[in-house]
């Protein structure tokens, strides 16, 4: 389960967020603080939204099919589990 808060900044788009537990997915996330993140699916099957974790851990609410390298994410099914940096 995720805490309720989590900081989480954006560092290509020099913006930073603050993650509460309403939130669905980082790509919801990434939305709402204006960042035209990709995507395509919304459920962890095609890739388009694979980004790169500096730092942090995320939890997945729907177990991706996009093979992964280990420093990378699929914003549209991942939530955090501690604050973040993100390559985005």
């Amino acid at each position: 389960m995720t805490a309720p808060e989590h900081p989480i900044i954006f560092c290509k788009s020099e913006r930073a967020t603050t993650w509460v537990a309403e939130t669905d997915s980082l790509l919801s996330a990434a939305e709402s603080a204006g960042i035209d993140a990709p995507f395509a699916c919304r459920s962890g099957f095609c890739g388009t939204c694979v980004t790169r974790l500096i730092d942090g851990t995320v939890t997945y609410t729907t177990e991706p099919l996009w093979d992964l390298a280990a420093d990378e994410i699929l914003l549209c099914c991942s939530q955090p589990t501690s604050s973040l940096k993100l390559d985005l």
